[in-house]
């Protein structure tokens, strides 16, 4: 697990896994 935080955005990213996602949906380009 690796966690980042931006406090210019205090905003919190948690990364639970290196691997790639099996199940995503781009809601839109780049997201």
């Amino acid at each position: 697990m690796k966690l980042n935080y931006y406090p210019e955005t205090d905003s919190l990213y948690i990364d639970l896994s290196s691997k790639t996602s099996t199940e995503s949906v781009e809601i839109s380009e780049g997201i």
